[in-house]
C-alpha cells in the first residue's frame, strides 16, 4: 500500500517488478491530491487499485521479481535515475499476503475516515414525527430494530441505527442516531377580575373555563399548556340571568355590601372557603345587608344564599 501526493508535473506512476525488462504496470493520477495505491500480487497476476477501485490486471508472467534485489520508492535504479518521481509519500506498507478486495477498500476507505456503506447523517425530532432512513454508497442494505431502507417509520425515543451493506462481496456498517425529543404539557391556574389576557398567547378571556396553548418547548417540541381560568366580576352576580343578589365592593378588604331581592330577606346566607368549609354564616336582614369579613384570610370565597344555594358568587377578601 502506498499513499502519494503527486505533484502538476507527474501525471503517473509505475510499479516495476524486474526493471531490466521494461515491464511495469502504471496508472494516471490526479496531481496535487492524495491518492491511495495498492499493488496486488496473487500468483503471476498482478492487480493495481487506485483509491480503492480496481484499474489494472494482468499475467505478468514476464516480470518475475528478482530476489536479493534492493526495494526502491519514488525511483528507478536503472541508469541512477533514483528522483524520478515528483511528489510526496506516505503510509508506506507491505504485506505478507495479497489483500483481498475488501480489504484493499478498508484501508482507502479508513484514510478518509469513512466506511463503504453511508447510513447518513444524524437526526433530532419531536416524538411522533416521522424519520426515514435511507443508506448510500453501496447495495444490499439490512437495517436493525424493524427499520427497512426508504421507508418512513415513527420512533419514539432516541436510539442508534446500524446499517450493514454488501458492495462486490464487501461486507460494511455503519451507525446513525435518532434523538427524539419529548413534547410537554403543563397548567397554568389563574384568578383575575371581569377578564384576563393570557401572555402565552396575547388572548382575552371574558369568562372562566379550561384553555388550550401549544408553543415550542427548549427543544423545539410541541408544548401544550392548559389554563384553567376563574373570572370574578365586580358587583355583578356570576350567572346574572334571574340573579336574585348582588355583592359588591369585590374583590374587598373588611366589608361587602349585599344588595337582594325581597325575596331574599331572612334568607340565611352561608360563605364557603376553597376547600368547601363553612367560614361564616348569617341573615340577610334587608335589601341591603353588610357582612364583615376581618375574621377571614385573603384568598377567594363562596356566597350562596337560600337553602337550595342556587344563587352563588364567588368574592375575593384582599
Amino acid at each position: 500500500m502506498l499513499l502519494f501526493l503527486n505533484e502538476p508535473t507527474s501525471q503517473s506512476v509505475n510499479f516495476d517488478c524486474n526493471p531490466n525488462t521494461g515491464n511495469s504496470i502504471s496508472a494516471s493520477v490526479n496531481s496535487n491530491e492524495w491518492n491511495h495505491l495498492v499493488m496486488q500480487r496473487l500468483g503471476l497476476i498482478f492487480r493495481l487499485y487506485l483509491n480503492g477501485v480496481l484499474i489494472q490486471e494482468g499475467n505478468k508472467a514476464s516480470m518475475p521479481i528478482i530476489p536479493n534485489n534492493n526495494l526502491f520508492f519514488g525511483g528507478d535504479p536503472v541508469g541512477s535515475q533514483y528522483s524520478l518521481f515528483n511528489g510526496k509519500l506516505d503510509d508506506i506498507c507491505i504485506w505478507n499476503r495479497a489483500l483481498t478486495g475488501c480489504e484493499i477498500q478498508d484501508l482507502f476507505n479508513s484514510q478518509l475516515n469513512t466506511s463503504i456503506v453511508y447510513a447518513g447523517i444524524d437526526q433530532t425530532i419531536c416524538n411522533g414525527d416521522p424519520v426515514t432512513l435511507s443508506a448510500s454508497n453501496s447495495m444490499n442494505y439490512s437495517w436493525d430494530n424493524g427499520v427497512a431502507d426508504g421507508v418512513t417509520f415513527n420512533p419514539t425515543a432516541t436510539q442508534d441505527y446500524t446499517v450493514s451493506a454488501d458492495s462486490a462481496g464487501c461486507l460494511s456498517t455503519d451507525v446513525v442516531t435518532v434523538t427524539v425529543n419529548e413534547n410537554t404539557t403543563a397548567t397554568q391556574t389563574e384568578t383575575a377580575l371581569d377578564s384576563y389576557t393570557w401572555p402565552i398567547n396575547a388572548q382575552t378571556y371574558t369568562s372562566s373555563g379550561m384553555y388550550t396553548a401549544v408553543i415550542p418547548n427548549a427543544a423545539g417540541c410541541d408544548s401544550t399548556i392548559t389554563l384553567d381560568l376563574s373570572l370574578v366580576f365586580t358587583g355583578l352576580e356570576e350567572n346574572s340571568q334571574g340573579a336574585l343578589f348582588s355583592v359588591f365592593p369585590n374583590p374587598a378588604q373588611s366589608i361587602i355590601n349585599v344588595k337582594a331581592d325581597n325575596k331574599l330577606i331572612g334568607d340565611v346566607y352561608t360563605i364557603y372557603d376553597n376547600t368547601g368549609r363553612v367560614v361564616l354564616t348569617g341573615k340577610l336582614n334587608s335589601q341591603n345587608t353588610t357582612i364583615e369579613l376581618n375574621n377571614l384570610s385573603g384568598g377567594i370565597y363562596m356566597f350562596s344564599v337560600g337553602e337550595n344555594m342556587k344563587q352563588t358568587f364567588k368574592v375575593i377578601k384582599e
